[in-house]
């Protein structure tokens, strides 16, 4: 009897213990993956970045991710920012050193606007931001500093399906590939200007899309793997490389922040760069996104298939994640806790009547847009090429 007990103890140890290690196995993994990487993104620690020397910070700014205000922050909510702005509705600014003609950020706000094209991946800005400020202030020794923000892979795509269900268009973007415009080298979505009569099933079904994965592939160096999305989509080995490039580039950029992690973000640029914003970030609503898939009864195939295209974002996400926390437990061991409290943008806000309809519409946000948007889409209807 006591040999029997001894057995099934035996056995069912064995199995508690490979159960143990199904679950184990991944979350070591990804580990491991940090890791094997971990000197790469160490440097963060001992920046000493010094924007009245010869440091410059580009940042890389990733379609519908909330670049946008990022930017805002980066100019408008640094104390000592020494920014100077024109007074014109869209920001203008140039952010100096101190007792330097030259500036020490590149975004998009600073004059020409978009000075390395309309959104540019990490290969091109690395590429563009030494020659753009040798040409502009000359040459003489600089480091250049890159910073980015990521957000939720499935909002994202769901907010850029949407921006371009409004009549957007990123073909003149400026992401390179093997020396060309990556834009003009897979075939277009759509014909003209203006994708009519957009659908999430027509967005999904074009295979040349290059908002899938768009976080991935722009933040790794697409030349090195293939100037065809489609190839990449269904290849596992170029899937591999892609996502092991852009783990490698994020870990070794100066900073990066989360979207939905807005006082982790804010803390870790802040200890980063040794630089104080006047007042907390805002946490973003995504709200629309994340609502859409609900309201529209969008079938599970569908959301498996959004799902699909954006694999690689999606492990690209939880490896971000897991370092963003890394940086952030190391600052609060060594400064503690962040005194700031993140608010929402609107913590009353409700999907009521008015905002259903709004999604269910998908204008833009302003009435002179509206109108442009009106007379584009007659303009396409009509087959004039805008």
């Amino acid at each position: 009897m006591l040999k029997k007990k001894l057995i099934i103890c035996v056995f069912f140890g064995f199995v508690t213990y490979l159960i143990f290690m199904l679950f184990l196995e991944p979350v070591t993994k990804s580990w491991k993956d940090v890791n094997q990487i971990d000197n790469l993104h160490l440097q963060y620690r001992n920046l000493n970045f010094s924007k009245d020397s010869g440091d410059v910070l580009s940042f890389v700014h990733i379609q519908k991710t909330g670049g946008t205000t990022m930017e805002k922050h980066l100019i408008f909510n640094i104390k000592d920012s020494n920014c100077v702005c024109e007074s014109t509705k869209k920001p203008s600014c140039m952010c100096y050193r101190k007792e330097k003609n030259e500036i020490w950020l590149i975004c998009r706000y600073i004059q020409p606007k978009w000075p390395c094209g309309l959104h540019p991946d990490l290969a091109t800005m690395k590429k563009c931001a030494p020659n753009f400020m040798n040409s502009v202030y000359g040459s003489r020794p600089r480091r250049f500093l890159y910073a980015t923000l990521l957000r939720d892979p499935i909002h994202r795509f769901i907010s850029e399906f949407r921006h371009i269900q409004r009549g957007a268009s990123w073909d003149s973007a400026a992401s390179l590939c093997q020396g060309k415009n990556l834009a003009s080298q897979v075939t277009s979505c759509f014909k003209g200007s203006l994708w009519l009569n957009l659908t999430i099933e027509k967005f999904l079904s074009c295979s040349q899309n290059l908002g899938f994965n768009r976080q991935t592939w722009m933040l790794s160096n697409i030349s090195e793997v293939s100037c065809n999305p489609a190839e990449i989509l269904y290849n596992e080995n170029l899937n591999n490389k892609l996502l092991s490039i852009a783990k490698e580039n994020l870990v070794s950029m100066a900073y990066f922040g989360i979207l939905e992690y807005p006082t982790e973000s804010q803390f870790v640029f802040e200890k980063t760069f040794h630089v104080e914003f006047k007042e907390p970030f805002w946490n973003w609503n995504t709200s629309y996104a994340m609502e859409y898939l609900k309201y529209f009864n969008i079938s599970l195939k569908i959301q498996e298939k959004i799902n699909f295209v954006n694999n690689l974002d999606i492990k690209l996400y939880n490896f971000a994640k897991q370092i963003l926390f890394q940086r952030y437990s190391y600052f609060v061991a060594k400064y503690g806790m962040p005194a700031y409290k993140n608010s929402f943008v609107n913590e009353s806000f409700q999907f009521n009547l008015v905002k259903i309809l709004k999604m269910k519409k998908n204008l833009p946000k302003s009435k002179s847009k509206e109108e442009q948007l009106r007379i584009k889409k007659a303009r396409a209807e009509l087959g004039i090429i805008s």
